[in-house]
């Protein structure tokens, strides 16, 4: 005789498939929005995509917080929003789960590079401004 089924799993279980499903769901949509990010566009449009991508990679990352794909489009969205020390501590993250993931390599390369490139235009600016 087959044991009696416990309603309270059966609901524990379609919330998890469903907290599952919402978590690619949002983070595809951070996918998709950062893909809208074209580069040479206005600098606050970017912004202002990476921003909603960012809030959509972190909905995903409430659901299921071991996503490495959510994190690495939270950590593309903060470089984006020239958030650099947010986006190496996601980057790190990936790269922690997953040492050999080559396009959180790239990334982190990009966000070194961009944020050296911001302090120098950041300090050029400063100059000019107290000669």
């Amino acid at each position: 005789m087959p044991r009696p089924i416990d309603p309270s799993t059966i609901y524990d279980l379609e919330f998890d498939e469903l907290k599952g499903l919402m978590a690619a769901c949002y983070s595809n949509i951070a996918m998709c929005l950062l893909k809208m990010v074209p580069a040479g566009v206005d600098p606050a449009r970017q912004r202002g995509l990476a921003r909603l991508a960012h809030e959509a990679a972190s909905q995903s990352l409430q659901l299921d917080p071991l996503s490495l794909k959510a994190l690495f489009r939270r950590a593309r969205a903060l470089h984006i929003m020239n958030d650099f020390a947010e986006a190496r501590a996601d980057l790190q993250k990936v790269l922690q789960h997953d040492p050999d993931n080559t396009a959180a390599q790239a990334e982190l390369a990009a966000v070194d590079a961009n944020e050296h490139a911001h302090e120098r235009a950041k300090g050029a600016m400063l100059s000019r401004m107290f000669r």
